[in-house]
C-alpha cells in the first residue's frame, strides 16, 4: 500500500513537471513560492492589522506570529529530520528546479504548513475571507511542486500539519477567552443571566 502511494506521488510530480509547465506559470510560480518577495507585504499587513484592527486585530496579529512559528518549527525541526526524505530533484536527475532550495529534506513542506496555519487562523477570525485565504494557501503550496522542490504528498502533509497548528492555537485562545473574557475576540454563546434579588 505504501509503495503504491509513493509510486503515485512520484507519477503526479512527473506529470506536473512534464505536462503542466507554461511560460506564464514559469514566471509567476517562482515569485509566489519565494518568501523573500512577500516579507515586506506580510510585515505591513500585520502592522496594519495591529494598528487599525482594534483589540481583535492586535491579538490576531500576535496569534499569526505564534501559529507561524509553531508550524515552522514542528515541520522543519521535528518532522523533517525524522523522515529525512530527499527532495524530488535529487531523485530525478532530469528535473531542474525553477528556484534554489535548501537540500535539507522534503517531507513535509514547511511552506505548506506555514501558509495553511496562517490562512486558516485568519479565516477563523475573519470568516468572509475564507475562500480567498484558501486560494492563497493552495497557490503557495502548489507552487512548491510546480517549481520542482516538493512532492505532492509533502504538500498534503504540510497542509494537515498547518491545519492542526491553527486548530490548536485557536482552541487555546478560546479556552483563555473563557477564563479571561476581557480579551474575547468572537461572541461566545450567551448564557442565562443569574438573577440576584436583594431583599
Amino acid at each position: 500500500m505504501i509503495n503504491t502511494l509513493i509510486a503515485l506521488d512520484k507519477k503526479i510530480f512527473i506529470f506536473i513537471q512534464e505536462s503542466m509547465h507554461t511560460g506564464f506559470f514559469d514566471f509567476w510560480m517562482p515569485i509566489i513560492t519565494d518568501f523573500d518577495y512577500w516579507k515586506i507585504p506580510i510585515v505591513l499587513f500585520l502592522l496594519a492589522l495591529a494598528i487599525w484592527g482594534g483589540k481583535k486585530g492586535r491579538i490576531v496579529a500576535g496569534l499569526v506570529l505564534i501559529v507561524f512559528i509553531l508550524a515552522n518549527q514542528i515541520s522543519s525541526e521535528v518532522i523533517k529530520p525524522i523522515f529525512s526524505r530527499a527532495r524530488p530533484y535529487m531523485f530525478f536527475s532530469h528535473i531542474s528546479p525553477l528556484v534554489e532550495s535548501s537540500p535539507r529534506y522534503s517531507f513535509p513542506s514547511t511552506h505548506a504548513s506555514n501558509i495553511f496555519a496562517t490562512m486558516l487562523l485568519l479565516s477563523f477570525y475573519y470568516r468572509r475571507f475564507l475562500l480567498l485565504n484558501l486560494f492563497i494557501a493552495f497557490m503557495v503550496s502548489f507552487s512548491r511542486v510546480y517549481v520542482g522542490v516538493h512532492y505532492p504528498s509533502d504538500i498534503v502533509a504540510g497542509a494537515i500539519l498547518g491545519t492542526a497548528c491553527a486548530i490548536i492555537v485557536v482552541g487555546i485562545e478560546r479556552l483563555i477567552n473563557k477564563k479571561i473574557p476581557t480579551i474575547q475576540l468572537l461572541p461566545i454563546e450567551k448564557t442565562d443571566k443569574i438573577k440576584t434579588d436583594k431583599e
